[in-house]
């Protein structure tokens, strides 16, 4: 994705020492394509996007937000269904693939608005680790 964020102002807080989930990778990884994709598709030239995530002792949480829009409050939770979209162009299909995968993997999504613009996060079980012997 770099050809595409190039210019943009992206921010990254991840820790070098986030705890182990059991995913998917190559289907998380489509998650995070969506979700950066869309943040880049609504974001100002002149505003940045935001990529994080955090651990605790039992959860995995990721998020993605941008300086844009705000979305409808009544559209927060509609935004994950299938063909549903503001955009002038795809299907409406992204973010509805990017929860079912989520649940299938145990973990939730949600969207939200904070003061500098929608914010997408989601949540994985971490991985169970076998107590040492």
């Amino acid at each position: 994705m770099r050809p595409a964020l190039k210019g943009r102002e992206v921010a990254v807080d991840i820790s070098d020492d986030l705890p182990p989930v059991e995913v998917d990778e190559l289907q998380i990884g489509r998650v995070l394509t969506n979700l950066i994709e869309n943040a880049l598709e609504w974001t100002p030239p002149e505003g940045g996007i935001a990529v994080g995530a955090s651990g605790s002792d039992d959860t995995l949480t990721a998020w993605v937000e941008n300086d844009g829009p705000a979305i409808a409050p009544t559209d927060l939770d509609r935004v994950f269904d299938a063909f549903w979209s503001r955009r002038a162009r795809g299907s409406g299909l992204g973010l509805a693939i990017s929860k079912r995968v989520i649940e299938a993997h145990g973990g939730t999504i949600r969207a939200e608005n904070r003061r500098r613009g929608p914010r997408f996060t989601f949540t994985l079980p971490l991985a169970r680790v076998a107590a040492p012997r």
